[in-house]
């Protein structure tokens, strides 16, 4: 199991009888899972059916003899220590999917450029494709080769469908302005150059903390970066042993 796209619940309140009755919950429903004394880990698109898994188990008294007014440890909810984020039905994408996309399109596009250069291409023929690469493909497809590499894609945030063209090339100048200055001007002044990395930096630093893990090129187009095939499943409350 991948550990950078799991949903992780500390189980530690829960009895032995329990995690036994959880494990046979799990394993009905044919769900991959990994169930230790202290935490439960299932893929994030079987998140919900853990909670719903979970949510009987913790109803289930193992000692019925126990006392009516005696509360009872169990009955406490188990921690939830890592979570899936979802957005329109759509699991949102890891950072480290987000980073390994954004490395393989870099490489592609510096390859392009350097390709271009030797070519003897215009420079700003060469920044007009760099940014046709990404604007179609986002537009169309929702994911550029980097993206379909990672399993990821972009969609609108509020329909969480294709972002279309005005988002797609919204969000890749937010991002790429630097990039295409430097390309169309090459002998800018340092003071520029640092100014521009300064503002890429502050474009994607919110995926550090952003719930939703949206940068502000993100926000700009009203867009969010999600698991290409994944949706958020239908739990499956009537499970039963």
């Amino acid at each position: 199991m991948d550990h950078r796209e799991v949903e992780q619940v500390q189980i530690t309140t829960l009895s032995v009888d329990q995690r036994d009755l959880l494990a046979l919950y799990l394993d009905r429903a044919e769900i991959s899972h990994e169930l230790t004394e202290h935490h439960v880990t299932v893929p994030e698109d079987r998140a919900r059916d853990l909670y719903s898994a979970l949510a009987l188990v913790v109803r289930a008294r193992p000692n019925e003899s126990q006392a009516d007014d005696e509360p009872s440890p169990t009955e406490r909810p188990p921690v939830i220590t890592r979570r899936a984020v979802y957005v329109g039905g759509r699991i949102v994408a890891s950072r480290a999917r987000r980073a390994l996309g954004a490395v393989i399109d870099w490489l592609i596009l510096d390859l392009w450029a350097l390709a271009a250069y030797v070519a003897g291409a215009p420079n700003w023929a060469t920044a007009a494709t760099l940014g046709l690469y990404v604007i179609v493909a986002t537009a169309v497809f929702g994911r550029t080769v980097g993206k379909f590499a990672a399993g990821t894609a972009v969609v609108a945030h509020r329909t969480a469908e294709p972002p279309g063209w005005m988002r797609s090339t919204l969000r890749w100048l937010t991002t790429s302005w630097p990039a295409v200055a430097t390309i169309v001007v090459p002998n800018l002044p340092v003071w520029v150059d640092v100014l521009a990395f300064v503002g890429l930096v502050l474009t994607y630093s919110p995926l550090l903390w952003d719930a939703e893990r949206r940068g502000f090129h993100d926000r700009a187009a009203d867009t969010v970066v999600v698991l290409a095939k994944q949706r958020a499943p239908r739990s499956r409350p009537e499970t039963r042993p």
